[in-house]
């Protein structure tokens, strides 16, 4: 089937594509890689927490092949191993998608300068060694793809946010610098910005709020339409730029947001 005869649905099919989804075992990196094998993707998922990975590949595997290996999304050395099992596994690499990275709840005020360093390096580094180790074998796909997670606070300050929202406008930054680099070698790269998902981490966190409840309101007031999202509804975006749908998108911050960033 050429291009040009391919139409509506069969645009957001990836079928024969190969997959990377750092992040893989939870929240949004879990969402992408369904979204990913329902699409006809072959996936290779990766995160630090071994059981968890292990727990999240078996609940994929009914959907389509999945490979996975545990590895630190911030150590040069463990992710180049994630990446050549990736490659190992799949045959090759079309897509890369990085789901990683930690927040912190300080202002300029409170912030230590490890702390700040630490949520920095959580989000950035993991982005770019990702990228860096895949490069090759996005660049031999010929129709390669990387996606980064990053923040609606990365695009709007955020009181009491400093490290997260720097560590995720930076995340958007190094996305337009790449996609300069790769877009001559067919690679496109973008970011994605949600706003609040409702993820394990979200809930979690609510948790320890003093009244989970009134901070559950409070996020979904945060947004216009009334809200948090889910992550399935920034899995499809993740889908829309891996597949021949997004073949005109390069170096674009895409904000999935319910309308946070426009209140």
């Amino acid at each position: 089937m050429t291009r040009s005869a391919v139409t509506g649905a069969d645009l957001f099919r990836c079928d024969g594509r190969k997959a990377l989804v750092i992040g893989g075992s939870s929240g949004i990196g879990f969402a992408s890689a369904a979204a990913l094998l329902r699409a006809g993707a072959s996936v290779f998922i990766s995160s630090r927490n071994p059981e968890r990975l292990a727990r999240a590949a078996s609940e994929l595997q009914p959907l389509g092949p999945v490979g996975w290996a545990a590895g630190d999304a911030t150590k040069s050395d463990e992710v180049s191993r994630t990446v050549s099992s990736a490659t190992d596994v799949l045959g090759g690499l079309d897509i890369l998608v990085v789901s990683a990275g930690t927040s912190d709840v300080q202002s300029i005020f409170s912030v230590t300068p490890a702390g700040f360093d630490g949520v920095i390096g959580a989000n950035l580094n993991p982005l770019y060694l990702a990228a860096h180790h895949a490069a090759p074998h996005l660049v031999a796909s010929g129709r390669g793809s990387v996606i980064a997670i990053s923040s609606a606070y990365g695009v709007i300050g955020v009181a009491e946010r400093v490290s997260y929202s720097a560590a995720k406008a930076g995340i958007i930054g190094m996305v337009r610098s790449m996609a300069l680099d790769f877009a001559p070698h067919k690679v496109r790269v973008n970011t994605i910005s949600p706003g609040v998902i409702e993820t394990e981490l979200f809930f979690a966190t609510l948790r320890r709020e003093a009244d989970p409840e009134q901070m559950l309101a409070k996020r979904r007031a945060m947004h216009p339409i009334g809200r948090t999202g889910k992550p399935e509804e920034v899995a499809a975006v993740v889908l829309l730029l891996s597949s021949d749908a997004g073949a005109f998108i390069v170096g674009q911050n895409i904000v999935v947001d319910g309308g946070l960033t426009i209140a």
